[in-house]
């Protein structure tokens, strides 16, 4: 299967534009069953990608991608994650075939103008799944929530683990399902940061219906 689209967009919405410096390769926990540094079939990991390489053409869905695949987030790190075979290192929204890079850092960087993108595709999704990055019990703001209510969007609101495993889930049950997911750490990495990749996430693993290695 294709990996899924990477839409960089030039968007009116200013919340949804990329931050330079995002597509970098760095370490990731896994969230398949890919052994670290590769895929489990044994191709190569994921890798980053240039910003000017996948524009988005006029008219394209983002719910119901043209390649037919689907976007799966496979593993993260304090900095990103890896969607498919792409990494990106930025906080970021998934839609079941695309994802875009994501400027808010932090849960108080989240304004309904960095969102409404998401009403505005067609078909609308039934869900949006709102990744607080590493914190619990976290609540939008009333006039977020008011917004997607009128428009027939249920938001829920969790921490970004559990955010994107729910994400995978509704994802492959063929939901129109959109994530917004914060990376973890609201910094930025230090100047070459890089470790080795993490042991299998378990909550993944069983999201995906698989087992991790061994």
């Amino acid at each position: 299967m294709p990996p899924c689209i990477v839409l960089i967009l030039h968007s009116r919405v200013r919340g949804a534009l990329v931050r330079s410096g995002a597509w970098q390769r760095s370490p990731q926990r896994r969230l398949s069953s890919a052994a670290p540094g590769g895929a489990a079939d044994g191709k190569p990991g994921p890798k980053p990608l240039d910003r000017g390489n996948t524009p988005m053409r006029k008219g394209f869905d983002v719910l119901s991608s043209e390649s037919g695949s689907k976007c799966v987030i496979t593993g993260y790190d304090p900095h990103g994650f890896d969607v498919g075979r792409v990494n990106a290192r930025s906080s970021i929204l998934a839609f079941p075939g695309s994802f875009l890079l994501w400027a808010p850092r932090s849960f108080d960087e989240i304004t309904l103008e960095s969102l409404e993108l998401i009403a505005l595709t067609e078909p609308k999704p039934d869900v949006l799944l709102v990744g607080s990055g590493r914190v619990f019990n976290m609540r939008l703001d009333p006039q977020i929530m008011a917004y997607f209510k009128k428009h027939g969007i249920r938001v829920d609101v969790m921490d970004t683990r559990n955010a994107a495993a729910t994400f995978n889930v509704l994802n492959s049950e063929d939901r129109l399902v959109v994530a917004a997911l914060l990376k973890l750490d609201p910094h930025d990495p230090p100047p070459g940061y890089f470790a080795a990749a993490a042991a299998a996430d378990p909550m993944l693993e069983k999201a995906h219906g698989r087992r991790g290695p061994q």
